[in-house]
């Protein structure tokens, strides 16, 4: 244990869902020797703390609900359904490690293309914070994807029967016959991952001094955010070079989710910074995630989407419509945005 003091125990969580037939020891992943422990525990300590506090606060009814991290080397993560009493949301180990990866080097900030987020990252490396551009994408990519995943508990606990478990490794067409409801869930949780990640890339805001606090740097930081996010989706896709789709496979595209998510995102800042400039936020956000990939030899991701994105501009908002549309419907009232978020509009 690194805090045995602590409020919230990892290695008692894990031990009280084995001794409940919940699961075997071999399936959480203990981090206390790696080196990313403290990575590890923070995101442990939040989640926890947020299931077991905040969501019970929130009058959620999703308790008792753990988090752990899955001992698994993919990228992915999960959301249990009640089983002898307990919910359950998951983080692979994997994908820990991959994000990490792909965010936190720093020599990629050396890109001359990159030169204004450098600068912020100067900023944030000092003393007092200690932290980087590359780990605010890490931790916002981490925080949305626990966000999303307790949205599906929020489904589960309102929708009887009919789910084993949710995780977001994005299937291709013809590893399960394809639903439209998929989508609608993902969607779903999508928007209160958005929302709820909103406070974060505002409290990364608030950190600079005065003088740097401008609504130009906050439009930085959502881009930043941003491509946290859509880093994660594209490397949940089995290949990263999946064109444009819309009704197939388990899960939207990643390029369709990012519209949708940069607009509750930004909507939600907005609500109290309404002069941000957010006039192609998107095609920075792409950009700015390509430059990442093309260091990782993933590829040019602006070259490979960019026009695509363009040329099937009319179906994408033809598609977005109808999974709106369809979200507020009859079968629908169980999601997350028509439950808990309708109690923030009373």
């Amino acid at each position: 244990m690194l805090s045995p003091d602590r409020k919230y125990s990892y290695t008692a969580g894990i031990t009280e869902l084995v001794q409940n037939g919940i699961m075997i020891p071999d399936d959480a992943y203990f981090y206390f020797e790696d080196r990313l422990k403290f990575i590890y525990d923070n995101l442990f300590t939040f989640c926890q703390v947020n299931l077991s506090e905040v969501c019970l606060k929130n009058k959620y009814d999703i308790e008792p609900a753990r988090f752990y991290f899955y001992n698994r080397p993919i990228v992915n993560a999960g959301a249990w359904p009640r089983r002898n009493g307990y919910y359950r949301v998951t983080i692979n180990k994997g994908t820990i490690e991959e994000l990490w990866d792909k965010f936190c080097d720093n020599s990629i900030l050396d890109d001359p293309e990159l030169a204004e987020y450098k600068a912020l990252n100067n900023y944030y490396e000092q003393p007092q914070h200690n932290i980087s551009v590359g780990f605010i994408m890490f931790q916002t990519a981490t925080l949305f994807t626990y966000y999303h995943e307790l949205s599906h508990l929020i489904q589960f606990t309102n929708r009887a029967g009919g789910v084993t478990s949710l995780d977001e490794l994005n299937m291709a067409a013809g590893a399960r016959p394809f639903n439209f409801r998929d989508h609608i869930v993902e969607y779903d949780s999508d928007v209160h991952g958005a929302e709820e990640s909103a406070a974060h890339v505002v409290d990364f805001w608030s950190k600079l001094p005065d003088h740097d606090r401008t609504d130009a740097n906050l439009r930085k930081l959502i881009i930043i955010s941003l491509v946290g996010i859509l880093g994660f989706y594209m490397i949940l896709l089995d290949n990263p070079k999946t064109g444009i789709y819309f009704y197939e496979r388990s899960h939207p595209h990643p390029l369709i989710r990012i519209q949708w998510i940069s607009t509750f995102l930004i909507g939600r800042i907005r609500d109290s910074y309404p002069h941000i400039d957010t006039r192609d936020i998107v095609d920075e956000t792409i950009k700015v995630l390509g430059i990442y990939f093309r260091h990782k030899n993933l590829g040019d991701l602006w070259e490979r989407y960019h026009r695509p994105l363009l040329e099937y501009s009319p179906q994408i908002k033809d598609y977005i419509l109808d999974v709106f549309r369809t979200s507020n419907g009859l079968g629908y009232e169980y999601l997350t945005t028509r439950t808990i978020h309708q109690r923030r509009k009373v």
